[in-house]
């Protein structure tokens, strides 16, 4: 793999785990409470919120490019891609995520009625009670529509590129506007960033895009500074930061990125459970003990399980 690419997988998964790790100081997360507040994380957590998600979906779009090149059936795509997501999310949900929250009673696990909505909402990884899991059957929704919508589409031109773009667009604008029902909504409101990624791998083969560094850097500051985010400016602002992002990230891995890339998606996985535990604890603890706790403690746990997970014959829960 790429090694840009590496070290921008381990960038993203550290950029996820920190935001789980301070989550209980925003002010947008109602979850668990605490007497604390840290304005510095609460403003952290939204700066993180604006882009963390946005460039996991560009990154598995760049990585999907050479899937669609390679070409191959669509039944195997799907079971591939069911494998590696879907297995993986009901295996996570009922046997790791949903046992912690209902040892800790955590909201929504803490009477029998609401653990039973909370199942039926899973079996259709629908609603909030998926938790983080709601990434993986929103990712394989949007593999399989792209692939199979790319394998009828061999080549677009300018209109109809110009179309396609205004229909991922008009897709953004509408996702959070509808039921969440199958992840629908978040399929509708994330393709477009899956396929910045995508045509992101066709033009960095095409166009030496870091001779236009300076312009990219500038942009992302200015649009990161005008902090007014209507759809179109968010978008912008995106698009220039996951450029920027590749412009800048080193194109020389260490065996710390190398290890935290590999493992990224146990990690994704594994952590944010965990995190749980602080809040029912220690929420009204020191922030900076929180932090510590839930981004090297629990942050840690999740690497070495992750790796020894994909070291056994266990390896099929986090889809391999």
């Amino acid at each position: 793999m790429n090694k840009k690419i590496v070290n921008i997988r381990a960038f993203a998964i550290l950029i996820i785990v920190l935001g789980h790790s301070i989550i209980l100081y925003s002010k947008s997360w109602g979850i668990y409470t605490t007497i604390i507040e840290v304005p510095l994380l609460n403003v952290l957590k939204d700066i993180i919120n604006s882009f963390q998600l946005e460039l996991f979906f560009a990154l598995s779009g760049f990585l999907f490019y050479k899937s669609v090149e390679k070409g191959g059936g669509t039944c195997s795509f799907v079971r591939k891609k069911a494998l590696r997501l879907m297995i993986p999310y009901y295996i996570i949900a009922f046997f790791w995520m949903d046992p912690i929250k209902l040892l800790l009673s955590t909201p929504g696990f803490n009477d029998v009625e609401a653990i039973k909505k909370s199942l039926g909402w899973q079996f259709l990884f629908s609603g909030s009670s998926t938790g983080h899991l709601w990434f993986l059957p929103t990712l394989f929704l949007i593999f399989v529509f792209s692939f199979i919508f790319l394998k009828k589409i061999k080549k677009l031109n300018v209109c109809g590129f110009s179309a396609f773009v205004l229909i991922l667009v008009f897709a953004y604008y509408i996702g959070p506007r509808i039921p969440g029902y199958f992840q629908l909504n978040n399929v509708l409101h994330y393709a477009v960033f899956f396929f910045i990624g995508y045509f992101l791998y066709y033009i960095s083969i095409r166009i030496e895009i870091f001779r236009f560094r300076k312009g990219i850097v500038l942009c992302t500051i200015i649009l990161s500074l005008l902090r007014v985010f209507t759809i179109y400016v968010h978008l912008l602002y995106i698009l220039c930061l996951i450029l920027c992002i590749y412009i800048l990230i080193p194109n020389k891995t260490t065996k710390w990125t190398q290890l935290i890339s590999e493992n990224s998606f146990g990690i994704y996985l594994i952590h944010s459970p965990l995190v749980y535990i602080t809040y029912t604890y220690f929420k009204d603890c020191n922030p900076i003990f929180v932090l510590c706790l839930n981004f090297f403690v629990f942050g840690g746990i999740s690497l070495l399980l992750s790796i020894m997970i994909r070291k056994s014959r266990l390896k099929f829960i986090l889809g391999e």
